[in-house]
C-alpha cells in the first residue's frame, strides 16, 4: 500500500471514529438523565443552539429558508431542554436530592416557555408578520438569559 492510501485510511477512520462519538454523544444528551453533567451538557448544547439561533435571525431578514433552519435548531434547544427537565425531574426522586432542584427546574420551564413562544413567532414571521422577528428574539435572548442562570446552579 502506498503512502497515499496509508494516509487516507488513517483520515477515514479518523472520522469515522469522530461520527461515532458524535452519535454517542447526541444519544447521551437525548435521554432523560438524572446525572448532573448530562443535565449540565444538555443545558449548554442548548444555550449553543440558541446563540445559532440568534445568529440566524439576526442574518434571517425574513428569508424563509433562514427562518425554517432557524426554527429547526430553536426545536432542538426546547428538545434539549425537555430532556434536562426530565432529568431533574428524576433527580428529585433520589434518597439526597439537591435542594436546588425545584429553582433549577422552575427556570427550565421557564426557558422551554420562552422557546416555544419563540417558535409560535417564527412561524408568524413565515405566515408574513415580520414585525414577529424581534420577538422570537427577544424571547431567545431571555431564555438564554434563564439557561445562563440554571448553568449558575448546576453542580
Amino acid at each position: 500500500m502506498s503512502a497515499c492510501g496509508i494516509v487516507l485510511v488513517l483520515v477515514l477512520t479518523l472520522i469515522a471514529g469522530l461520527d461515532v462519538d458524535a452519535l454517542a454523544q447526541d444519544s447521551t444528551f437525548r435521554t432523560y438523565n438524572a446525572s448532573p453533567i448530562v443535565i449540565s451538557g444538555q443545558i449548554r448544547l442548548a444555550r449553543e443552539q440558541e446563540q445559532r439561533a440568534m445568529e440566524l435571525i439576526a442574518s434571517a431578514a425574513g428569508d424563509p429558508a433562514t427562518l425554517e433552519k432557524t426554527k429547526a435548531i430553536v426545536y432542538d434547544a426546547y428538545v434539549l431542554i425537555r430532556f434536562a427537565i426530565g432529568g431533574v425531574q428524576r433527580a428529585q426522586g433520589s434518597k439526597f436530592p439537591d435542594p436546588m432542584l425545584a429553582t433549577q427546574l422552575d427556570l427550565m420551564e421557564k426557558a422551554r416557555g420562552d422557546l416555544r413562544q419563540c417558535l409560535q413567532d417564527l412561524e408568524r414571521v413565515r405566515a408574513g408578520q415580520i414585525k414577529r422577528l424581534e420577538n422570537a428574539r427577544a424571547y431567545i435572548e431571555s431564555s438564554m438569559a434563564t439557561l445562563n442562570s440554571v448553568a449558575l446552579l448546576l453542580p
